[in-house]
């Protein structure tokens, strides 16, 4: 490009031309092979431009002309120029000059060298790629405000594996060969998994054309996926493009490989999984390279970590800088599958379902929650509601360190009641993805989780006889309490009826409920009495009913075990002279657990020795009260959680 202005504007030209030739860095690496492969052609420095152009494309500024640079190499366009004006100052002209010159250099050398994560750019441009060189020339003139106008032109002369048609036919062909890998929904395992299976099933290794570097199709993707024969370079540029169409981050990497005749040049790929990255090599578990069986899809070098690679694979320096491991950092272990590569990583999934036996039953959920990119799941919850009654919905907002044993699932719970067993939980979790809520939708109810636990083969006894005395529990509780709760409700409608049990349940060891109702008390004098009962619905919590003397006006107090700090109770005052003692949150393994409450009046201290919640179960029992069934399911329930933990302890 040469100056085009108008005589008209009497401008003067500088008569100052320049003509730099600017080469840019050399590309490391060239055609790389499996060890069987000869030596890569080098890379070469490009010559000064001086062919005509096949395509001239002005643009307005440097962010444009590198935009065009990379579309001209993903063209496959060989010669271009790319040409720019821009006015400065004479006082700024030396530094801006330079300035364009150096980015220019320096960004479109990166379209060679720089992983974007873009299918058919990063190591997909740079290994298909045998060469390139760029040279520069521009003038200057003066424009009539005094400021001075650069008209710069970049030439730059490319040398490619493949056309731009046979680009085109690489594109086609994967969007066929990935509708039908169907990997939408799939985890970023067997993502991989199929991809690596296609690839080692589909191409054979380019024996053929070994040795001769001027058959460039046998380093591509191309040569790979349409002839079905490639060297190593490209089933590794075919593993590249595949899994970055797929959302998983790979990288080529290049070094030596050692077989029958030494080491020689070879290239293989890492694929992030999880947090880590680990080594594929597909060439080396194609059974027709290594004199396999046909037909077999070996694994040898299927995410395998640097302690199985390392021991006939040798990275080349730059894959062992130090920016490189930190960027991408490899596992040493090979990656073991496991129930977690059975769901999703381009959503979040419910994985699995679980039930805690604490002071209350809770039904816990528990989340895969894959990196997505641009989802962020601090702002994410869980939304139950129980039975259609949206108005008392619970919310359970993600904690980062609420996670399964394992540590690789997010847990989300709901506190579920004896009487709400086996009604319907629609379950809203609620996350967001640049910005946007996304709603997945879930339902479930805890007795048919609690069924299912009877019925699994993995399932121990001791589980199943728990999962049976929690609905046991849950079936004499909800009938009990529809009549004598404080606000009855109708049974079976308010709340969905759960499946009959046998009114003509037992306690086989009778005798050790009986022991638990030999508790004591020693009441001061402005204490009339107390008596005791337990909170069903919601919780399990013993509850003291302290009677005070007629004109009593001073406070009430209580602790238990001896520690009036850290011991310390509510009081809640029920009506004059009445005051209510709250023990909450007791498990079911503990129901049997004895407490010493001490009763603070103005008198002194009343002691209650040796109360627990099954001695109101005991005091039930025994006095044919009618509760007496439902206090027989809670110590069925007691025992079952004992033996359980036990079992779980051994």
């Amino acid at each position: 490009m040469y100056l085009r202005y108008k005589n008209d504007l009497k401008r003067r030209l500088l008569s100052f031309a320049l003509s730099v030739a600017l080469v840019l860095s050399l590309l490391p690496t060239g055609p790389l092979a499996k060890a069987e492969d000869t030596a890569p052609v080098r890379w070469q420095i490009g010559e000064p431009y001086d062919a005509e152009t096949e395509e001239s494309i002005a643009v307005e500024d440097v962010d444009e002309l590198c935009e065009t640079h990379l579309d001209c190499v993903k063209r496959r366009v060989g010669s271009f120029e790319l040409t720019m004006q821009v006015e400065c100052t004479a006082e700024e002209y030396p530094s801006m000059y330079q300035a364009i010159y150096e980015e220019v250099e320096n960004r479109t050398k990166a379209v060679f060298e720089t992983h974007t994560g873009v299918p058919d750019e990063g190591d997909y441009i740079r290994y298909q790629t045998g060469g390139y060189g760029c040279s520069c020339s521009g003038s200057v003139s003066a424009l009539d405000n005094g400021n001075l106008l650069l008209d710069i032109s970049f030439y730059f002369n490319n040398n490619y594996y493949t056309t731009a048609d046979e680009e085109q036919a690489v594109t086609e062909r994967l969007g066929e060969v990935m509708d039908e890998l169907d990997l939408g929904g799939k985890s970023t395992y067997f993502k991989i998994k199929a991809i690596h299976d296609y690839i080692v099933r589909n191409v054979t290794y380019d024996f053929e054309h070994l040795g001769n570097t001027d058959y460039k199709t046998q380093f591509t993707a191309y040569g790979a996926l349409i002839y079905g024969t490639a060297v190593c370079q490209g089933y590794a540029l075919l593993f590249y493009r595949m899994c970055l169409e797929a959302g998983v981050d790979v990288r080529i990497v290049t070094g030596e490989a050692q077989s029958d005749e030494g080491r020689e040049a070879h290239a293989w790929n890492i694929a992030k999984v999880g947090s880590l990255y680990y080594y594929v090599d597909v060439t080396w578990d194609d059974p027709y390279v290594e004199g396999g069986d046909p037909g077999t899809v070996y694994t040898d070098y299927f995410l395998a970590g640097s302690n199985t690679i390392g021991t006939d694979h040798f990275l080349g320096e730059e894959f062992l800088d130090d920016d490189f491991i930190y960027e991408y950092p490899v596992s040493d272990e090979d990656y073991e599958y496991s129930y977690y590569d059975d769901y999703s990583d381009d959503e979040p999934s419910l994985v699995s379902q679980s039930a805690t036996l604490g002071g209350q039953i809770e039904a816990n959920l528990l989340m895969k929650l894959p990196e997505i990119e641009g989802c962020n799941y601090e702002d994410s919850y869980m939304e139950f509601v129980i039975k259609d009654y949206e108005e008392r919905a619970e919310i359970d907002t993600f904690d980062p360190d609420d996670r399964s044993k394992d540590g690789r699932l997010f847990k989300f719970s709901v506190r579920v009641s004896s009487i709400q067993m086996a009604d319907l939980i629609n379950v809203f979790f609620h996350y967001y993805v640049n910005g946007h809520e996304e709603v997945q939708e879930y339902y479930f109810k805890l007795e048919d989780y609690l069924i299912a636990l009877e019925e699994r083969e993995d399932s121990s006894p001791e589980l199943i006889e728990l999962a049976q005395a929690i609905r046991e529990y849950g079936y004499f509780a909800q009938r009990y309490l529809s009549v004598y709760s404080k606000n009855p409700w109708n049974y079976g409608g308010y709340h969905e009826k759960m499946d009959g049990f046998s009114d003509d349940h037992t306690i086989e060891s009778s005798s050790n409920l009986r022991d638990f109702g030999n508790y004591q008390k020693n009441l001061a004098e402005d204490v009339r009495s107390v008596k005791m009962s337990l909170t069903l619905d919601s919780d399990t919590a013993i509850n003291l009913f302290v009677k005070t003397e007629d004109g009593y006006s001073g406070g009430v107090t209580a602790y238990v075990n001896g520690d009036p700090e850290g011991g310390a109770l509510k009081v809640s005052k029920e009506s004059l002279g009445l005051y209510k003692i709250t023990i909450p949150g007791i498990a079911a393994h503990k129901l049997g657990e004895p407490f010493d409450v001490k009763i603070g009046t103005d008198a002194g201290e009343s002691t209650l020795f040796f109360i627990s919640a099954l001695t109101y179960a005991c005091i039930c029992v025994e006095n044919e009260t009618p509760a007496r069934d439902v206090m027989i399911a809670l110590y069925n329930y007691y025992e079952a959680a004992c033996a359980y933990v036990m079992s779980l302890n051994s």
